[in-house]
C-alpha cells in the first residue's frame, strides 16, 4: 500500500472512531482497539512520506478520542516537530510567516481560546513572524460570528482571494497553526489549552491587558440597545450560557438543564444585576423573570451584539461550551460550571470553576479529585469514554452548588478565610501532582475551584499526611 493510500485508510478509520465516540455509530470493537488500528495505517503513511505529517495529527486525535492521554500528547509533539522539520527541509521557515486556516474560526466560537493562546504565546516569546489568516471571501458567510473577524484583524493579516489561497494553501501547510495544536511556547510543544494556561499566568504576572477591548462603536450601539430594553446607564449584567444539544449535536457530558440555574439567576437579580441568557434559538426558553433577558431566543441576536455582551458583562457564567472564551479574551471574569474535561481549564486567577463529578458504576463511589483531575479522565472529551471505557456516571452540579459559586463570584473581593485558602492550596497542589494540564507536569491550575463545592466534597481530596 502506498503512503497516500495508507493515509486515506487511516483517515477512513479515524472517521469511524469519531462516529463511535459521538454515539452516531455502534461498534463491537472498543475505542482503544479502533484507535490502534487507525494509527497503524497512519504510521505507515508518515513512514513512507515525511510530507504526510498530517498523519501525526490524526493519530494524536485518535488517541485522544480513545482516552490515551500519554499517546495523544506524544503524537501531538511529533506533529509539531514533523511540521517544523518539513518546513526547514524546504526552506519555508525562512519566509517569516505563520498561517491560520479558516475553518477553526469559521465553525466554532470556542476556538477563540486557541488563537488567544497563540497570540499570547507569540507575544511572550517575542515571535516576529507575520501571522496570516487565509479564507475564501466567497465563504465569509460561513463564519459562526463574522464580527469577531474585525477583532482578529488586529493580530493577523487576512488574505481572502480565492486563487491566491488555492495556490498558497498546499505550500504553507507546514507553517499552519490549526485548532488541534500544538502551540510552541518557551521552546516546547503544548496542547492549546495547556499553552494558554501557562502563557496566561505569565500574562497576568506581567500585568498585561486582555488581547481584546471593545471598540467604541460596539460599546455605543450595545449600550443603546440596553437602554431600549430598560437598563439604566449604571446597571450591570452578567452573561449565562448553558450548553444544550440543539446547535452542535447532543453531548450530555458537556450539557446541563437551564432550570438548574434559576436560583443562581435570581441571586444576581436580587443584588441588582441583570442576566443575559446567551445561545441560539433552539434552546429551551426561560420562564419570564424580572431583569432577565432570554437573548438566545430573542430578536436582539446579532453577531456584534454577541461580542458586545461578552465583552461588557461583569462576569460570564459558562459550561463546557465555547462562548465563554470570547469573554475570557476580553478579560472578563469567568465562572465555569458543569465542566469536563478538566485538562482544558485554561482560566486565570480571578476565575472560578465547578467540575462535574463522576461516580463509578461498579462500586457506586464518587471518583476522587486525584482521578478526576488526572489522566486519563482529565482529557476525556466524548460521552463514549465515560460510558464504555471508564464506566462512570456523570453528575451535574446541583442548583445549590451553582447558586453558591455565582454568589462567590459576586463576593470575589471579600477576604477568603484561612480554612478555605488551605483547602484551595491542597486542591491546586493536587492538580500539579496529577498533571491536570497535559504536557505541564508539576504546573497547577491558575483558577480556583468553587469554595463551597470544595468544602462539601473535601473527602474527595487525598488525606493529609502526618507531616503536613
Amino acid at each position: 500500500m502506498t503512503a497516500q493510500a495508507s493515509l486515506r485508510e487511516g483517515f477512513r478509520r479515524f472517521a469511524v472512531i469519531k462516529q463511535v465516540a459521538s454515539g452516531q455509530r455502534r461498534s463491537p470493537r472498543g475505542l482503544r482497539e479502533l484507535a490502534d488500528d487507525a494509527v497503524r495505517h497512519l504510521d505507515d503513511a508518515v513512514a513512507g512520506n515525511t510530507a504526510l505529517f498530517l498523519a501525526h495529527r490524526l493519530a494524536s486525535t485518535c488517541h485522544s478520542l480513545a482516552g490515551d492521554v500519554d499517546a495523544f500528547y506524544r503524537r501531538l509533539v511529533a506533529y509539531g516537530e514533523a511540521k517544523d522539520a518539513y518546513a526547514a527541509s524546504r526552506q519555508l521557515d525562512r519566509l517569516g510567516i505563520r498561517c491560520i486556516p479558516p475553518y477553526p474560526l469559521m465553525r466554532t466560537i470556542g476556538n477563540t481560546a486557541v488563537y488567544e493562546s497563540l497570540v499570547k504565546c507569540r507575544t511572550l516569546d517575542g515571535e516576529t513572524s507575520r501571522l496570516f489568516l487565509l479564507y475564501d471571501r466567497r465563504r465569509a458567510g460561513d463564519f459562526v460570528n463574522p464580527h469577531m473577524l474585525t477583532y482578529w484583524r488586529d493580530y493577523m493579516t487576512v488574505i481572502d482571494d480565492p486563487e491566491t489561497i488555492r495556490a498558497l494553501t498546499p505550500m504553507l501547510a507546514s507553517l499552519t497553526d490549526d485548532d488541534s495544536g500544538p502551540i510552541k511556547f518557551s521552546g516546547r510543544y503544548l496542547p492549546t489549552h495547556s499553552a494558554l494556561a501557562l502563557a496566561g499566568q505569565q500574562w497576568e504576572d506581567e500585568n498585561r491587558s486582555p488581547i481584546f477591548s471593545l471598540r467604541p462603536v460596539d460599546r455605543e450601539r450595545g449600550m443603546s440597545v440596553l437602554r431600549e430594553i430598560g437598563l439604566d446607564e449604571d446597571d450591570w449584567f452578567v452573561c449565562l450560557h448553558v450548553r444544550e444539544g440543539g446547535a452542535k449535536g447532543n453531548e450530555p457530558f458537556r450539557q446541563a438543564p437551564i432550570s438548574d440555574y434559576i436560583p443562581a439567576i435570581e441571586a444576581v437579580t436580587r443584588r441588582g444585576g441583570w442576566v443575559f441568557r446567551m445561545g441560539d434559538p433552539s434552546m429551551t426558553p426561560l420562564p419570564a423573570i424580572d431583569r432577565v433577558v432570554d437573548y438566545a431566543t430573542s430578536t436582539l441576536r446579532q453577531d456584534w451584539m454577541d461580542v458586545f455582551l461578552c465583552g461588557a458583562c461583569r462576569f460570564f457564567i459558562g459550561t463546557s461550551s465555547g462562548l465563554y472564551t470570547v469573554a475570557h479574551a476580553f478579560g472578563r471574569p469567568i465562572v465555569q460550571t458543569n465542566y469536563l474535561p478538566t485538562s482544558t481549564l485554561s482560566l486565570g486567577t480571578k476565575d472560578l470553576f465547578l467540575p462535574k463529578l463522576t461516580r463509578y458504576r461498579r462500586t457506586g463511589e464518587l471518583m476522587p479529585f486525584a482521578d478526576l483531575m488526572g489522566p486519563p479522565f482529565n482529557n476525556a472529551g466524548n460521552d463514549a469514554l465515560y460510558r464504555e471505557v471508564f464506566d462512570v456516571t456523570i453528575i451535574n452540579n446541583t442548583p445549590e452548588e451553582l447558586l453558591e459559586v455565582v454568589e462567590e463570584m459576586m463576593d470575589q473581593l471579600a477576604q477568603h478565610d484561612q480554612e478555605d485558602d488551605a483547602l484551595q492550596a491542597r486542591f491546586r497542589a493536587l492538580t500539579a501532582e496529577v498533571g491536570t494540564l497535559v504536557g505541564l507536569p508539576g504546573v497547577p491550575l491558575n483558577c480556583r475551584i468553587g469554595s463551597a463545592f470544595l468544602n462539601r466534597h473535601r473527602d474527595l481530596l487525598p488525606p493529609l499526611t502526618s507531616d503536613t
